[in-house]
């Protein structure tokens, strides 16, 4: 479940270090005011430090995802935390696909402490809650029980992504370039791209938190679905923080893309879980009649 709600969390990359000296870029590319460049490593890595700072630690978010011919199309629009913890609230509307019939035409989802929210609009979940609003999932307890079966794997993904580990992720890539200078929603930006390691992706956002054994399912499960690779477009703005991040892959349900804009980042946001009396994490088969 929490694969799908956090797709644009198939995120990028392992640091290869903090330069002090670039606290001071005037813009990716650059040192300071000089004209000197830097590799595409470097300047990551100094994305890597920007977000660990407080202009870092919010975003605003509006995301396309595009997952195969099951899950059809969603737009995300919301707000996230990514500092001291985790924590976010989405609105996804379902455009398309055979999920729609299961969530509805749209949902909401708060991410607070490592427990899961949804709220559904429709379909059949929402049938199935005993007229509660909200579904709950708690991530904790199943990381730490493993009883999310299969799902465990996933859910670790789910909760330790951010976007300094999409940018760390992005710098295992072999063939990690700069694309050159683009416009993003109005704000110059500069362009990297490269390919990773899907299985790799999926450790690296688990925190190494990942057994061999976990790994090794989800290369499988990733091999089943004919996911080999992915490709990871990163625009960084000017104060060297992420504008744009795009992720897209070949798979056997068709193309996958998740395309995320970001933007107010370090504003302040306000992220609370539901009201406890309209909670469940029961679903009741026959609940909807």
């Amino acid at each position: 479940m929490a694969t799908w709600v956090r797709a644009r969390g198939v995120r990028l990359g392992i640091a290869i270090g903090v330069i002090a000296a670039l606290a001071a870029c005037s813009a990716p590319g650059t040192i300071g005011h000089s004209s000197i460049p830097l590799s595409p490593a470097s300047v990551l890595s100094a994305a890597v430090s920007k977000l660990q700072s407080q202009n870092g630690s919010t975003a605003r978010i509006r995301a396309t995802m595009s997952l195969g011919s099951f899950a059809g199309q969603m737009d995300m629009t919301g707000v996230e935390q990514f500092t001291p913890s985790v924590a976010l609230h989405v609105q996804i509307n379902v455009a398309s696909g055979q999920l729609s019939g299961a969530l509805g035409n749209s949902f909401e989802v708060i991410l607070k402490d490592g427990i899961e929210y949804l709220r559904y609009g429709g379909g059949a979940m929402a049938q199935l809650l005993g007229g509660k609003q909200w579904f709950k999932v708690d991530l904790n307890q199943l990381n730490a029980t493993n009883t999310g079966g299969s799902l465990g794997p996933a859910l670790a993904v789910n909760k330790n992504s951010d976007p300094t580990q999409q940018v760390r992720l992005l710098l295992t890539s072999g063939n990690l370039k700069k694309v050159g200078l683009e416009t993003v929603d109005g704000t110059s930006t500069t362009h990297y791209a490269g390919d990773i390691d899907p299985a790799k992706m999926l450790q690296q956002q688990a925190g190494g938190r990942l057994s061999p054994d976990e790994i090794e399912r989800l290369r499988s499960s990733l091999q089943t679905a004919g996911i080999t690779s992915e490709h990871i477009d990163l625009w960084l703005d000017r104060a060297g923080l992420p504008a744009e991040t795009k992720v897209s892959a070949a798979s056997s349900l068709g193309a996958i893309t998740v395309d995320e804009h970001l933007s107010d980042w370090g504003a302040p946001v306000s992220i609370t879980p539901p009201p406890a009396d309209q909670v469940t994490d029961k679903v009741k088969p026959g609940a909807g009649g």
